[in-house]
């Protein structure tokens, strides 16, 4: 128990350092509204925000900080990383393959959201998302139209 205060401790000091972006942003607002907890939320939305931060989504990968990052973590770890697009990929896919070894969903609809009220809440999702702070500290920058498509992505995979 002492352990985990511990480290309990050094996350949140880390957190508070560091800032969070738009991944608990999104985990924040969706958890709240659909009752799900903040680390699935946080665990599904991964994978899908590590290919928007890394530039997959728009072509700017290239040009990315994040993406150079990502692919530096995953050559760290043992993953294919040649090119930082491999780095990227690799590291989401892993993310993915974790969350399938705990038996956490790929998607938000796979939590058994229905489409309708999940589509129903995507402005207010967003808007609650973008006003988080965490949004701020994103490696990106984040609008209003990205939250949507990366909700949307992330309830269909």
């Amino acid at each position: 128990r002492k352990n985990m205060q511990i480290a309990s401790c050094l996350a949140g000091a880390a957190f508070t350092n560091a800032s969070l972006g738009g991944n608990h942003s999104l985990a924040h607002a969706v958890g709240a509204k659909f009752q799900l907890s903040h680390g699935k939320s946080n665990a599904i939305l991964l994978p899908y925000i590590i290919q928007y931060n890394g530039g997959l989504c728009e072509g700017t990968l290239q040009s990315s900080e994040a993406a150079i990052k990502y692919a530096e973590i995953a050559k760290i770890l043992g993953f294919p990383s040649g090119t930082v697009e491999e780095g990227v990929i690799s590291l989401s896919t892993a993310i993915k393959l974790l969350n399938k070894k705990f038996n956490i969903p790929f998607t938000f609809n796979a939590c058994h959201i229905e489409k309708r009220e999940f589509d129903q809440s995507i402005s207010a999702v967003v808007e609650c998302a973008f006003e988080d702070q965490c949004t701020s500290g994103n490696p990106k920058l984040v609008t209003k139209t990205d939250l949507n498509y990366l909700l949307k992505w992330a309830y269909t995979g």
